[in-house]
């Protein structure tokens, strides 16, 4: 009838990931199986936006590498180098 402790939390995780009652009647249980659910989310997410990060990075150092070889074939002049280098920095 009555919640020992804070039995509280892990009835409420209990609810979200399943009854208690499905994980050998403890509340804590599910509120740790919550918790870990919740930790691979969030380092999945972690690994997709540094993954999307790496390759705006490689794509900017590719795009600045071919501006450079333009420049030392004497293609464009210092000027364009410039400011072209500098909106690519952006």
């Amino acid at each position: 009838m009555f919640y020992r402790g804070i039995g509280h939390v892990g009835d409420y995780c209990g609810r979200i990931f399943g009854h208690s009652s499905y994980y050998m009647r403890s509340p804590w249980i599910s509120f740790v199986v919550g918790a870990l659910v919740i930790a691979l989310l969030v380092a999945l997410v972690v690994v997709i936006v540094k993954a999307l990060g790496k390759k705006k990075t490689s794509a900017r150092d590719d795009l600045l590498e071919i501006l450079k070889a333009k420049y030392v074939a004497g293609e464009i002049d210092e000027e364009e180098f410039l400011r072209k280098k500098k909106t690519l920095g952006k």
